[in-house]
């Protein structure tokens, strides 16, 4: 509200006593005055509009400003150059012998102080003339008048008397509730905005769908269209909030053309931006698809390809990034490549053919690249070839193909293995490929090596203990692989000669002989192939004894050939010497004329 706005809520009508249409009343307020621009109207008028135009304030039946109170009409000075503040002590009014007048309309009067004289008023300060006409202003408080010469807060307007109403300095606004706060924010809307203002508010709208397209590109892993996307919706949610703001300015009062057109462009604008991006967004898939392609990002590429829709582009791509894979030697990934082609990508036979011939090149070409420091994932090889033979699309070159592909990594597989000294599970693989591959190349150089592993891994046990461990092995190895030279070393192994030794227990001579003898007959006969002297410390060795079971004796000079029996039976006990290894035999002690 404006200066004049303020002082036309305090103009009344013409009424008696003086008071004029276009005059103000100078009317008090009371605790109950519910008038809000009382005070504002009054501080105006006094300062600004009745005091600076001259004008004569009126009251009812003769109060301030009258002219039979010796005031001149048309003029704030005192007439006839009366004294200020002649009236007197507690009345309203010059000071020109005329008795003072209560302020307006019956409201109580407060008494004005004579000059240097004591008062109050409850409305805080108050200023008055001091001299005749032009003299300065000075300013005084409730019971004190201030001395001449002090500042004019009234702007040097002089002969009228302003009072300020409380509880309000002058010039202060009461200040406003919530609600008008609110009000007022809202009714500021019908202002016009500076030409930065309009401008910044366009640019922000602009920043935050350039944000939602960044937004989208980092949530989604750098995808356009989701970018384009968010800021299609970003565009259209703010030219919504344009159509809204406009709206609201124009239900308020802002009715400028200019300012309609401009937020009506700047949401045309916006809409048209999210509208085309939300359009562009699924073509931008098939753009990014086959840029990324061109730049052999086949991973986005496929993805982009499978957003578009384009699923026989996609298993395109899949075989143009396992043949890249194959050249770099990624041989496992590139596999996964051709496998998903296969398995999901079935319904398009350009695309499906081409994957099962790289698949079968790649796993060739893999495993042919394995050396003896290499070593393959043959167990997941195996597993993947294996479930490829039964795939619909595999026909029967394709099982063959597959079929010796998997002989040749079982076997690969049991020579790494046999390297590492892994002889157990080499020779697993290589009997694996003996057994289910018979009619692969690989059959017979499996066998071989399956021979050569189990003569090292005999040899192996023989070092170990016990060495009886590595008869089995010696024993299959003659048996199974006789047709290899490990099969012939291990049938000669176990019939050479091995050394034999033993222990008497308290022997009953010194000088005692210990025979091994194939063929007993008691009481007295003994073949005696074999015979060792005891020593003094009751231990005997055969140097070279072969393998096979014999009858144990002891000859003891002077009482005769004593054999080992059993005594539950009484016959002799036969001992066995086995292969390959040193053979102790059991402990003898001899009881009652026998060892036992």
């Amino acid at each position: 509200m404006d200066d004049q706005d303020a002082v036309n809520r305090w103009l009344a009508p013409a009424a008696g006593g003086g008071r004029g249409a276009d005059q103000p009343s100078f009317n008090a307020p009371t605790d109950g005055d519910d008038d809000p621009y009382a005070p504002t109207a009054r501080y105006i008028y006094d300062n600004r509009g009745g005091a600076a135009k001259g004008q004569t304030p009126v009251g009812n039946g003769g109060g301030v400003g009258e002219t039979a109170a010796g005031w001149g009409a048309g003029s704030l000075e005192p007439a006839g150059g009366a004294a200020p503040f002649a009236g007197t002590a507690g009345a309203w009014g010059p000071r020109s012998g005329a008795g003072g007048v209560a302020p307006d309309d019956g409201q109580p009067g407060y008494g004005q102080p004579a000059y240097g004289q004591g008062g109050s008023s409850p409305y805080g300060p108050y200023y008055g003339p001091i001299g005749g006409s032009g003299l300065p202003q000075v300013a005084a408080t409730p019971g004190q008048l201030a001395a001449p010469g002090a500042p004019d807060p009234t702007g040097g307007y002089s002969g009228f008397i302003y009072v300020p109403y409380a509880p309000f300095p002058p010039g202060t606004p009461p200040a406003p509730s919530a609600e008008e706060a609110m009000w007022q924010g809202i009714m500021s809307l019908a202002e016009p905005f500076a030409p930065l203002t309009t401008l910044g508010l366009f640019a922000s709208a602009l920043i935050v769908v350039l944000g939602a397209f960044f937004f989208g590109l980092a949530v989604n892993e750098g995808d356009w269209a989701s970018g384009v996307h968010d800021a299609g919706v970003a565009g259209i949610a703010l030219a919504a909030a344009y159509v809204i703001g406009m709206a609201v300015r124009l239900v308020i009062g802002r009715r400028a053309i200019t300012a309609l057109l401009l937020a009506l462009v700047a949401a045309v604008l916006l809409g048209a931006t999210g509208s085309g991006a939300l359009v562009l967004s699924d073509p931008l898939h098939l753009v990014q698809a086959r840029a990324q392609e061109a730049a052999h990002d086949y991973g986005g590429a496929a993805t982009e390809y499978q957003l578009a829709g384009r699923s026989h582009d996609v298993a395109r791509v899949l075989d143009e990034w396992g043949e890249t894979l194959v050249k770099d030697h990624v041989y496992d990934a590139a596999t996964q490549k051709f496998g998903i082609v296969i398995t999901t990508y079935s319904s398009y036979p350009v695309e499906f053919h081409r994957a099962w011939s790289d698949l079968l090149s790649a796993y060739a070409t893999w495993l042919g690249s394995a050396t003896a420091a290499t070593q393959l994932p043959y167990d997941g090889i195996v597993l993947d070839l294996a479930g490829y033979v039964h795939d619909p699309g595999c026909d029967t070159a394709c099982q063959g193909t597959l079929l010796g592909l998997e002989a040749r990594a079982h076997y690969q597989e049991g020579v790494m293995l046999a390297g590492q000294q892994d002889y157990p599970n080499a020779i697993v693989q290589f009997e694996d490929v003996a057994t289910h591959f018979a009619h692969s190349a690989f059959a017979p150089r499996a066998h071989r090596a399956a021979a050569s592993a189990y003569y090292a891994y005999g040899e192996a046990q023989m070092r170990g203990n016990p060495c009886s461990d590595a008869v089995p092995t010696f024993k299959t190895l003659a048996s199974h692989y006789a047709d290899t030279p490990e099969g012939a070393k291990a049938r000669a192994a176990l019939r050479t000669a091995v050394e034999v030794y033993g222990h008497v227990l308290a022997p009953p001579s010194p000088h005692m002989t210990i025979y091994l003898s194939r063929g007993v007959s008691l009481p007295s006969y003994f073949s005696d192939d074999y015979g060792a002297a005891l020593g003094s410390d009751g231990w005997y060795t055969f140097a070279h004894v072969a393998p096979g079971t014999y009858y144990w004796s002891a000859g003891i000079p002077g009482v005769g050939q004593i054999p080992e029996v059993n005594l539950a039976t009484g016959a002799p006990y036969p001992l066995s010497v086995a292969p390959l290894c040193p053979d102790q035999l059991n402990s003898c002690a001899f009881d009652q004329g026998y060892c036992i």
